[in-house]
């Protein structure tokens, strides 16, 4: 499974907005989640953010991950 989140940072920061990708699977044999890893990226501009996140948004639907839940 993946977890895709775009994160304001908040003000006074010079890289504001951050693109969090995490990466994790199921363990039937545990019955729990396995944490595989993250990736990040950091951003001024929440236009800059904003697109990285829908263009991994579109590249994790592309190879199969079409179900999505979003957190406020």
């Amino acid at each position: 499974m993946v977890e895709l989140r775009l994160v304001d940072l908040g003000k006074g920061r010079k890289l504001r907005y951050l693109v969090r990708e995490i990466r994790a699977s199921w363990s039937a044999a545990a019955q729990q989640i396995e944490w595989k890893g993250f990736d990040d990226e950091a951003y001024s501009t929440r236009v800059e953010a904003l697109r990285n996140f829908e263009s991994r948004k579109a590249s994790r639907i592309g190879a199969g991950f079409g179900s999505m839940t979003l957190l406020d």
